[in-house]
């Protein structure tokens, strides 16, 4: 890649300079040690962009500055159109030798200036920490991994609905010999992608022991690690080690020693302590297996998420894990659990009850006495009445009535009895 002379330190674009003849810097956004944004208004369409303009201090190789600048541009360019989590690249080039990336003009405010105004409630860490995995998943399904994630280079805005859009920023870090372009394997997988980079030692408070210690092999997880840092400081407002110094720190994270959340916030559920005492342990193998399944831990640690103040504006209608990055549905099993956490539906009464009464047993012909043999005897007609109401009628006690008619027959039976009785005598 041919080198470009890259300006020094010195050497800053200015204000109402027009970069590649077409954007006029308008506004000065913030400038780093290696480069400058600026607010920068397109002459012929009127709409104001972020322009980027690389610059260099003194020492520093410009080849391998020069590259960095365009694998950030491209990756970033293909990461913004699989995710909207990550600030959209819209152009790139040089003039003057000045390389520049064009990218959208993002209203809001970084993470880290949030913070400054004291600790979230889970509710709005919950959704923040989740937007940023999302973005993380795509990413790392692409072999590719941010490397320096911390609060400055997570962007706060609001999406058409008024609410919390999360845009990561500085998107850079890439295995070696593969493109960013390169077809994204399965998002849903626990192991996506097998990306290695060598990181140099560094003292940052959001990096793993294995960075700390510069060691060779790092993959993803180091974003993961940086996420749960993340999630601690949204939460308690600080970082989950003790000391001032870069070194305490060092010497805090290598040898795992974190101040427990509800030591920092006694209101915080017990369960939120077992996401973090996952996401620190000393066992590479034993934290967490994918940014997804950081974000539901982490949302599952406070049941009551939803229902909080500000909880249903951060979570209602907000698209699903899955929906947002393009994960087919579900397996049988999936569809399995969410059937038997339906509660059964009830029968309706009617079901249980017969549609028409069963019909009356055929009748028991009964022996007839020797005496009456002879005499026909007519049977009673089937009553009209359902057999239901039989039994009612036989269930319910005779009228005064009845006992009278049979009080006086039974006397007059009496009477012709004593008369029989009295004609043998004589």
């Amino acid at each position: 890649m041919l080198a470009l002379n890259v300006p020094q330190q010195t050497d800053f674009p200015a204000l109402g300079q027009t970069i590649a003849g077409k954007y006029e810097l308008v506004r000065l956004l913030g400038r780093g040690e290696t480069s400058a944004v600026w607010a920068a208004k397109h002459v012929s369409l009127g709409e104001t962009f972020a322009l980027k303009v690389l610059t260099l201090p003194a020492g520093v190789p410009q080849a391998e500055a020069q590259a960095r600048f365009q694998e950030q541009a491209q990756l970033s360019a293909a990461l913004s159109k699989k995710t909207r989590h990550v600030v959209s690249v819209t152009d790139h080039g040089e003039d003057g030798g000045w390389p520049y990336v064009v990218m959208e003009l993002l209203e809001g405010e970084t993470l880290e200036t949030r913070i400054g105004r004291g600790p979230m409630d889970p509710a709005e860490t919950a959704d923040i920490v989740g937007q940023v995995a999302r973005a993380l998943t795509v990413a790392h399904a692409m072999n590719a991994f941010h490397g320096n994630l911390v609060p400055a280079n997570i962007f706060l805005c609001k999406d058409e609905d008024g609410r919390t859009l999360v845009k990561l920023l500085d998107f850079g870090l890439v295995r070696p010999g593969e493109k960013a372009e390169a077809e994204a394997p399965d998002v849903d997988a626990d192991t996506p992608g097998d990306g290695v980079q060598q990181f140099a030692a560094t003292t940052s408070p959001y990096a793993s022991p294995e960075q700390m210690r510069a060691e060779r092999g790092l993959d993803y997880r180091v974003d993961l690690w940086a996420l749960v840092v993340i999630g601690y400081r949204c939460l308690t407002g600080t970082f989950p080690w003790g000391g001032d110094s870069p070194e305490e720190t060092v010497v805090a994270v290598c040898t795992h020693q974190w101040i427990p959340a509800r030591e920092r916030k006694p209101n915080l559920p017990y369960m939120v302590e077992a996401f973090f005492a996952r996401g620190f342990s000393p066992e590479l193998d034993d934290r967490f297996k994918s940014a997804k399944e950081l974000a539901a831990t982490l949302r599952a640690g406070f049941p009551h998420t939803e229902r909080a103040a500000g909880g249903r504006a951060a979570f209602a209608s907000r698209p699903s894990f899955d929906d947002e990055i393009g994960v087919p549905p579900r397996d049988k099993a999936s569809a399995t659990v969410k059937a038997a956490a339906e509660p059964p539906k009830s029968a309706p009464i009617e079901a249980a009850t017969p549609k028409s009464p069963p019909p009356p047993p055929p009748p028991i012909a009964a022996e007839k006495p020797a005496a009456v043999a002879e005499t026909p005897v007519a049977l009673p007609k089937a009553p009209s009445t359902p057999p239901s109401a039989i039994v009612r009628a036989s269930a319910a006690p005779p009228s005064r009535g009845r006992w009278v008619g049979f009080a006086v027959a039974l006397a007059v039976a009496l009477v012709a009895v004593i008369a029989v009785w009295a004609t043998q005598q004589n």
